[in-house]
């Protein structure tokens, strides 16, 4: 053999070995990750086997609530019925009291909430009226009081208008503070 042939062997020979570490590399990378995987696969199955009662348990919460849900939608049934007459008695007959003939305007809105035919802006001006027009009787004060909240109750009155009337007026207070110093002195309100 003579050198040139030996130098071709050492050269093969150096990179079989070459080619050998980077296989052996590559398997032994390939066995950890193998390896990291089936590690984490467990741990996937453990936090599965743990915490797989989680959805069981977060189903019984939720199955919990619809039954609360379920019951109070029965009581708030019930309670509707019971309430509806009285409703009906404030909408045709209390709301008569708040007539006054020197207001058109707000006995014509009256009229339709009685036969339920306002709409959302007239409900509006009515809720604003009647505020504006309690004059501190303690029976019209009370219709008015009744009247406004079945009209916040069914219709969408704006919180700046509710909050610009009704118990949060200067002319409510003042109304009330006029009827505690007439009951104080034994005077009639409005003397």
């Amino acid at each position: 053999m003579n050198n040139e042939t030996i130098g071709i062997l050492v050269g093969v020979g150096a990179l079989l070995i070459a080619i050998g570490t980077f296989l052996l590399q590559r398997l032994k990378y390939h066995s950890e990750l193998k390896s990291t995987i089936a590690v984490n696969k467990t741990k996937i199955e453990d936090f599965i086997t743990n915490f797989g009662g989680l959805d069981k348990k977060i189903d019984g919460i939720y199955d919990k609530l619809d039954k609360r849900m379920d019951k109070m939608e029965i009581g708030m049934s019930s309670l509707e019925t019971k309430i509806e007459p009285f409703w009906n008695l404030i909408r045709t007959d209390l709301v008569g009291l708040l007539h006054k003939p020197t207001h058109e305007e707000m006995d014509a809105l009256i009229e339709k909430f009685q036969r339920n035919e306002l709409n959302n802006e007239e409900a509006i001006e009515l809720f604003k009226l009647l505020w504006k027009e309690n004059d501190g009787d303690s029976s019209r004060h009370i219709v008015t009081l009744l009247v406004t909240t079945m009209l916040e109750a069914e219709y969408d009155i704006p919180k700046e208008v509710i909050s610009n009337v009704g118990f949060y007026s200067e002319n409510f207070e003042s109304n009330s503070r006029r009827e505690i110093e007439s009951e104080r002195h034994g005077l009639s309100v409005g003397s």
